[in-house]
């Protein structure tokens, strides 16, 4: 059985949804200003890329309320990260996670949320010329409050999940091994 999306409760005050599922799952964002988004590989990953247009952004609703948490790789064939800046959005305020004169990179960001909050990612323009950034999303997680039934290995045992202990990121690698095997 394949996973198509995971809520997870190690946190009695904090569940979230893994990969781009459930709440999360591509068809609950929303893509302005151009560019576009490969949902080929999501639940596991996505890729923005930007536009000549403005700054591209990828954004969706806070299900629930605590930390959104990812990891990121950049990449601009033919320009530097100075024209085509990769950030992350939030109540519409952005945060730059990479500009810089070379072409690609790679870093793991995360934030809080509240319940509502509007939140994504964004490859900027400035020149208009060139080449559009990209950026390939992976290792998401974020809060959720909607129950959704869970394929799990109970031969993993609770024990291996470290609870309260990095249990989390064990947790989301696991479901990512899992997915790719199924």
């Amino acid at each position: 059985m394949g996973m198509t999306g995971a809520i997870v409760s190690i946190n009695p005050t904090e569940s979230f949804a893994i990969g781009f599922s459930v709440s999360y799952d591509p068809s609950n964002w929303t893509t302005t200003n151009g560019g576009t988004v490969d949902t080929t590989n999501a639940p596991t990953s996505i890729t923005v890329q930007g536009s000549y247009s403005g700054s591209t952004l990828y954004t969706v609703t806070a299900a629930g309320s605590g930390t959104v948490s990812f990891d990121w790789s950049y990449l601009n064939r033919s320009d530097s990260a100075n024209w085509s800046p990769l950030f992350r959005i939030l109540n519409g305020n952005k945060t730059t996670l990479f500009n810089a004169p070379v072409t690609s990179g790679s870093g793991t960001d995360s934030f809080t949320v509240a319940t509502g909050d509007t939140f994504g990612f964004g490859i900027g323009d400035s020149n208009n010329a060139l080449g559009p950034g990209s950026t390939t999303v992976s290792n998401f997680s974020a809060p959720d409050a909607t129950p959704v039934p869970f394929d799990f290995d109970p031969s993993l045992g609770l024990a291996a999940l470290g609870i309260g202990f990095g249990g989390k990121r064990l947790l989301k690698t696991y479901l990512r091994n899992k997915s790719k095997k199924d």
